[in-house]
């Protein structure tokens, strides 16, 4: 019995092999002809172009080769490859001597051309003044205070002084989230803004001469417990979650506050125009992985890296230590900074100063910091 089961096996191998034999010369030894017959010679490759300056947390390139492995599946002989250029490049891809990527992805404030992007069809929740960069991902701030030095986030009446992390790499909130539409009202009264009543989801300053400073140990001295309470981004917060899992750090908790959240930690992607005949159907598969990075599947996606939609999607349900700042970027306006704003975000907290003393009005200060408000219409 067991050498007929032998011999069987035998003769189904030499069956496959002899099937193979036959089958395999009628196989393209390389898939690329064919793609580059139905692309006009392209080899297949998307090429993208990733802001060495964006201020989003290095997670979101996870996110991005992810959702990109989705979308080559349903695209036989497509690939996608990403490549990080310094600001030069991206800011004049016309002179730079190489022929351009099919995409550019970067955040607010770094210098890219308008002109040399099309216009995109696909639209997010959120606006940032312009058809030619489509916000795919983001970041968000948030206030983080430690229980055992106090019981909330600041209120308008105790917020004197405030150790604050440093500006840097686009990222302009971290001083100017604290107190820019944030007005100081003499013999304690509150004042609100003309037109606006906003605060950027922040407490006012208690006085003009309240002391903002900045610090490179901001979120080392919030952990040792030296600072009760702290602004944080996403990727401050995603360090307070790890400490806590581990068993470390302090008892801390998040607060929101405020009409308004702000985020300047915005991924964005721009589709560049070829300006040839040639590479129209480039173009026209970069316009479709935009509009896929906004599909459901990937925006979920986001929560595999602490990120958060900029669609309608909800990703952190109520244990989550993340909820909270879904819940501000969900519920309130948003103040992003404009996609290609020419304003230099410069010293954001000298900004703040002239604006609590009286020496710069909102809009004057919006301006400043190349900030809008999603909704907002400046009045005349």
């Amino acid at each position: 019995m067991q050498k007929s089961l032998q011999l069987l096996c035998l003769i189904c191998v030499l069956a496959l092999i002899v099937a193979a034999a036959r089958i395999f010369p009628r196989l393209p030894a390389d898939s690329q002809p064919y793609v580059k017959k139905k692309y006009a010679g392209w080899n297949g490759v998307l090429r993208g172009w990733i802001s060495s300056e964006w201020s989003c947390d290095g997670s979101f390139v996870r996110w991005l080769n992810a959702c990109a492995a989705g979308f080559e599946k349903r695209h036989e002989g497509v690939y996608l490859e990403f490549t990080e250029v310094d600001a030069a490049a991206m800011a004049d891809l016309t002179d730079s001597g190489i022929r351009p990527p099919e995409l550019e992805l970067f955040s607010p404030g770094v210098q890219v051309d308008a002109a040399q992007l099309l216009p995109l069809d696909a639209q997010a929740s959120l606006n940032c003044g312009s058809d030619r960069a489509l916000p795919v991902a983001m970041g968000g701030y948030i206030w983080v205070y430690n229980r055992a030095l106090c019981d909330s986030a600041p209120s308008f009446d105790d917020l004197d002084a405030l150790t604050l992390l440093p500006d840097g790499g686009g990222r302009s909130f971290s001083a100017a989230a604290v107190a820019l539409l944030s007005r100081h009202a003499e013999d304690g009264e509150e004042i609100e803004l003309p037109d606006l009543g906003l605060d950027l989801g922040l407490p006012a300053m208690a006085e003009a001469g309240a002391e903002l400073t900045r610090s490179e140990d901001a979120l080392t001295d919030f952990i040792n417990g030296k600072l009760p309470w702290l602004i944080v981004s996403q990727a401050e917060l995603a360090r307070l979650i790890r400490l806590r899992d581990a068993g470390r750090g302090p008892d801390w908790a998040c607060a929101g506050t405020g009409e308004v959240a702000c985020g300047d930690q915005l991924l964005l992607l721009g589709v560049v125009d070829q300006a040839d005949e040639a590479g129209a159907e480039r173009e026209a598969l970069a316009a479709e992985f935009a509009a896929y990075l906004l599909s459901e599947d990937c925006q979920k996606r986001l929560a595999d890296i602490g990120g958060f939609a900029v669609t309608d999607v909800q990703l952190y349900s109520s244990y989550s230590a993340y909820a909270p700042m879904e819940a501000l970027l969900r519920s309130r306006s948003l103040a992003v900074p404009d996609a290609f704003s020419e304003h230099s975000p410069g010293d954001a907290a000298s900004i703040v100063r002239e604006f609590l003393q009286g020496d710069l009005d909102a809009e004057a200060a919006l301006l400043r910091l190349g900030l809008e408000i999603e909704g907002y219409e400046s009045p005349t």
